[in-house]
């Protein structure tokens, strides 16, 4: 009886801390909520961000989803808007290669040839790429080998990707380097495909969105294909977001999911716990695995991006959409934003998840941040301050001509040099590009990053080419 009553004692102690436990771990989320309320309150405040839908979660705890701002056609933006998520797709890919390598279906060093046995491609040196090298974006294929970017005609199918992808070179022997590239991830939902014996989609839905309850989460080989799922995302000019359609583009299994920050949350869970309400898509070993890269000198594992043993993260860029997604490994925090917006020079979305991630890590929030109109303002205001001073320069040819006669031929030169250098500079620009970042793009794609800013650099290139040509003719028209 005395051991009973003491059993019961304990029992009940037990659950009184548990309860309070509860209690402590409630009150922490709301606390964390609201600070990330106030947070994301101040920001859009302050930003010319139409809208954007944030998820945060705790292991497997939902803590946070909300939508901000408006859609494409201005609808409120909720926890259930469906976002292109870019890139963050490639995590999922990843996962389904890693589950059919959990079955023993696939061997991650074999080439990846001997399970597609339709992909031939010309460079000899393809023939040994692995699995492995496509997941940590090692096979040696990269924009410069294969420009994607710069297609007119994009791939509708599989079959049309290979068709492409036969002539293709690699830049360098497969293992040897990192190079981001999207058809590595492609040629993955293809691998998927063809062991699976499905469709990539229907793979996709049966075997990780359905397991996770993502019932709003669907797969698209195409960009021009969510039309009737997603509405239109944005661009900006002037400062301001312009809604358009996204341009055509084959993203199966490299950014082909539609989702929302509800979903979304279901699957940070499952990466921050893994599993979700004991759910589990992969083994604890192939998790491990999707977080290591392939070596020290690299940072890209399978389908993230490591920070030491810290976090995962990943981003995810479109022209009209953009994501960022982090994944605390050490603390079981993870945090997913999804922006209609796309890629812009003055856009900084990290800068978004940064705050979040210092609200959940207990640090002091930069609230330090310039207004959204600050650098866009300024480099129009620099642009246009160059295009009228290069306008008042072309109508004082006379008084060129009259410094012209006083210098060296060769310093005269040298001046009308300079005034031609923007236009070469932007007649290269892809070119800069290209070695900067080592991605291909075409003039359009390049175009729609910046519209504003480009239109603005080629009137005053245009302009300073007139200048210069004007000078040499009325030179040539002065007599001996």
């Amino acid at each position: 009886m005395h051991f009973k009553a003491y059993f019961v004692r304990v029992f009940i102690l037990f659950i009184c801390f548990y309860l309070r436990a509860l209690s402590v771990s409630h009150a922490q989320h709301n606390s964390l909520s609201e600070k990330i309320e106030k947070y994301l309150q101040g920001r859009l405040t302050n930003s010319d961000i139409p809208g954007l839908a944030i998820a945060v979660v705790h292991y497997d705890t939902v803590i946070f989803t909300k939508g901000y701002g408006f859609t494409g056609d201005r609808q409120p933006v909720t926890a259930n808007t469906p976002f292109a998520i870019a890139s963050l797709s490639k995590g999922f890919t990843a996962t389904a290669v890693l589950q059919l390598v959990d079955s023993g279906l696939i061997d991650l060093d074999k080439p990846v040839g001997n399970y597609i046995p339709s992909l031939k491609i010309n460079d000899p040196r393809t023939n040994h790429i692995t699995t492995r090298q496509l997941l940590n974006q090692t096979s040696g294929l990269s924009d410069k080998g294969y420009p994607e970017f710069k297609f007119n005609t994009q791939p509708k199918t599989f079959s049309d990707l290979l068709t492409n992808i036969k002539s293709v070179r690699v830049v360098n022997n497969p293992g040897e380097k990192f190079h981001y590239h999207n058809p590595n991830y492609q040629l993955l939902a293809l691998l998927v495909e063809s062991v699976s014996g499905k469709k990539f989609p229907d793979y996709m839905q049966q075997n990780v969105f359905n397991p996770l309850g993502m019932k709003d989460t669907k797969d698209f080989s195409s960009t021009g294909l969510w039309n009737s799922t997603i509405l239109n995302g944005h661009i900006f000019f002037f400062g301001r977001p312009i809604a358009m359609q996204e341009p055509e583009l084959f993203i199966e299994g490299a950014g082909g999911i539609v989702s929302t920050a509800n979903d979304m949350a279901r699957w940070l869970a499952m990466q921050a716990n893994g599993s979700f309400h004991d759910t589990k898509l992969i083994s604890d070993k192939s998790l491990a695995l999707m977080r290591t890269p392939s070596d020290a000198k690299k940072h890209y594992a399978m389908g993230w991006m490591t920070n030491g043993s810290q976090s995962v993260y990943h981003g995810g860029t479109f022209w009209t959409y953009s994501s960022e997604e982090i994944v605390f490994t050490n603390n079981g925090y993870g945090v997913v934003l999804l922006f209609n917006t796309g890629i812009n020079p003055f856009q900084d979305y990290r800068s978004y998840l940064q705050g979040i991630t210092d609200i959940l890590n207990q640090k002091e929030v930069n609230s330090s941040i310039l207004p959204y109109w600050f650098w866009p303002g300024i480099s129009m205001l620099i642009l246009l301050f160059f295009i009228g001073l290069s306008i008042t320069t072309l109508f004082g040819v006379k008084q060129w001509y009259d410094s012209y006669r006083n210098r060296s031929f060769w310093k005269s030169c040298s001046l009308l040099f300079i005034r031609v250098l923007p236009i070469f500079l932007l007649f290269f620009l892809p070119q800069l590009i290209e070695i900067l970042a080592d991605r291909v793009l075409s003039w359009y794609r390049i175009f729609l990053m910046a519209p504003d800013v480009l239109s603005g650099t080629a009137l005053l290139a245009f302009i300073n080419f007139l200048i210069v040509l004007v000078r040499i003719r009325y030179v040539v028209k002065q007599p001996n």
